[in-house]
């Protein structure tokens, strides 16, 4: 008795990619142009040391010294406050002035009372040059003067 012999599968179509042409194990030159994948190749590295340059120079945004806390002015909204709870010494928080900008404040260094007393939604007022910031609540009023070691 013969085993009938199976028929032959119709084989696939080659794989195609936009602006290349068809596979890349072609043989053929007219398969591929493999200039546009070098020009692909070149703009994605383009892309990853731009994006590298510009983290680098936009920097995290992190108000940190003292005299940095001391030459800006504050006159905005509390948002968030962070607490670092595997490292408690970290004593951040953002706030949002009227033109939306958010700054994100460290006052890790300040031995005061302010980051026990500030809490999310608190208006926060600090003039230049001054270390007195204003806390208004909706219950209670209180200044405070920052207390930075030098």
């Amino acid at each position: 008795m013969e085993n009938p012999t199976p028929r032959k599968r119709t084989p696939l179509p080659k794989l195609k990619f936009p602006l290349m042409g068809d596979s890349f194990m072609g043989g053929a030159e007219g398969d591929i142009n493999r200039k546009y994948f070098m020009y692909l190749f070149v703009l994605i590295i383009l892309f990853v040391f731009g994006y590298e340059y510009f983290n680098a120079k936009k920097g995290n945004g992190i108000t940190k010294a003292s005299s940095n806390i001391e030459k800006i002015e504050w006159k905005g909204k509390v948002t968030k406050k962070y607490m670092g709870y595997d490292r408690p010494d970290i004593r951040m928080f953002d706030l949002v002035e009227a033109n939306k900008k958010v700054s994100k404040i460290d006052i890790s260094a300040d031995s005061s009372i302010f980051f026990e007393l500030l809490m999310p939604r608190d208006s926060v007022y600090k003039s230049i040059n001054s270390f007195k910031v204003r806390i208004k609540n909706y219950t209670r009023d209180t200044t405070i003067v920052l207390q930075f070691a030098n």
